[in-house]
């Protein structure tokens, strides 16, 4: 006789918490998305970031989201020079800074990770930090650069200002219109934003699971439905659900 599998799946209403994403409407945010659909190539594609704000008084484009362990930024700037970007502090100061060029010739990125001193900047490891990007791509076209990196929310780097969930942060972004180095005076091509880190959102749900089949032949599959409510009975979308099966093992009959 064949081993059995009864899979045990009640078809059941439990309270449990989901994590959802959630967008501020009125005010500039950095969105939480749990599974952000980015490319880091160098591109702002069509719908690959929530949120995509053009600052009036650099003419700066700036999009971004979160996951809640790394911050993805994409930046693109009216000229053919550097593009930077400092988190943490309304002056340069102690701001933990993104900057980077293109090469005009070569098309090459050069990116580092540096850290405000003063009315300066330094590469954090000259400081005694630590280059924490974990991805980047950079691209030239038609007089505009764009660049594209992945950092964390929290480096661990003592040189980093933690990006805190729930809180504003402070944001410099700037650029120089042509000089491809890491030292050139931004002029008046300087702008300080003030963004939301958005977190997840906590809910009450209704959680609602059934099988196609009962009882299994060993090596056989189910199909295990699961649909997710709020405690009004409304289906949420777009949120992410573990399921742990349990299974009973039957002995040769």
């Amino acid at each position: 006789m064949k081993s059995r599998i009864l899979l045990m799946v009640l078809a059941l209403l439990v309270l449990t918490q989901v994590l959802v994403d959630t967008y501020a409407e009125e005010r500039l945010s950095i969105p939480y998305v749990a599974d952000p659909k980015v490319t880091v190539d160098g591109v702002i594609g069509e719908g690959e970031y929530p949120v995509k704000y053009v600052d009036p008084a650099t003419g700066i484009t700036l999009a971004w989201v979160h996951d809640g362990r790394n911050l993805y930024v994409a930046i693109k700037a009216p000229g053919t020079g550097w593009v930077g970007i400092g988190f943490g502090s309304k002056t340069m100061d102690k701001a933990n800074i993104i900057i980077g060029f293109v090469d005009d010739k070569t098309g090459e990125l050069h990116i580092e990770d540096e850290t405000g001193v003063g009315h300066s900047h330094a590469p954090d490891v000259e400081l005694g930090g630590s280059n924490d990007l974990v991805e980047y791509s950079g691209r030239q076209e038609n007089g505009l650069t764009t660049i594209e990196f992945v950092f964390p929310l929290n480096s661990g780097d003592k040189l980093d200002p933690p990006i805190m969930m729930g809180k504003t942060i402070s944001v410099i972004i700037s650029y120089h219109p042509s000089a491809d180095d890491f030292a050139s005076y931004h002029g008046a091509t300087y702008s300080v934003i003030e963004a939301y880190v958005e977190a997840p959102r906590v809910i009450e749900t209704a959680i609602e699971l059934s099988s196609d089949k009962t009882e299994l032949t060993q090596g056989e599959s189910v199909i295990v439905t699961v649909k997710l409510y709020t405690k009004e009975k409304k289906p949420i979308k777009n949120a992410t659900v573990i399921v742990l099966s349990s299974t009973t093992f039957a002995g040769p009959a």
